[in-house]
């Protein structure tokens, strides 16, 4: 009978050094796939990177190139006011057509104060928004290595833009009204 517990704890000594031996193996064997699967990653990504286009230099836009991008958003926001003067100036008269109608007494000071406030509330916005748009027309082109005053055509055409549609609206008004 001793010799069985002698030979069960030989074979249990040994069955446990094999397993010992086994997940030494077996850590040794994980070591050098992580190693592996580390270096083929550092290939494939290395392969990768060498493998994509390089990027091809752009040439910086032309000044006329810049002015013309921004001179499609100047010439929309002439549009858009032009639109929001034109519907100013028909809600005025179809005011002053509906009091005359009625038989109302027509108060030129009132047709006067009212939408010329309205007129220069939204000329103030305008400006906002073209000084906007001009502020970054003359960035990108100082981004671009060119001279700021580049941009100051636009800044003329817009003050005696804004000018001539004052009179133009003066006369429009006196016309409906006389």
């Amino acid at each position: 009978m001793k010799w069985k517990i002698i030979v069960t704890t030989i074979i249990v000594i040994f069955l446990t050094s094999i397993i010992s031996l086994n997940q030494s193996i077996m850590l040794k064997n994980s070591a050098v796939l992580t190693k592996n699967s580390t270096l083929e990653m550092k290939q494939l990504s290395s392969n990768w990177f060498n493998n994509q286009p390089k990027p091809v230099a752009t040439a910086a836009p032309t000044i006329q190139e810049i002015k013309d991008d921004y001179q499609h958003q100047f010439k929309k926001l002439e549009v858009d006011v032009n639109n929001k003067l034109d519907n100013l100036m028909d809600e005025a008269y179809n005011e002053y057509k509906q009091k005359k109608q009625n038989d109302e007494k027509i108060s030129f000071s009132h047709f006067y104060t009212k939408y010329k406030d309205i007129a220069v509330q939204l000329e103030n916005n305008t400006d906002k928004h073209f000084y906007k748009l001009y502020n970054q027309l003359q960035l990108e082109l100082k981004s671009h290595g060119y001279n700021r005053n580049e941009a100051e055509q636009f800044k003329t055409i817009y003050e005696k833009s804004k000018s001539k549609q004052r009179n133009q609206m003066l006369k429009r008004f006196l016309q409906a009204l006389g």
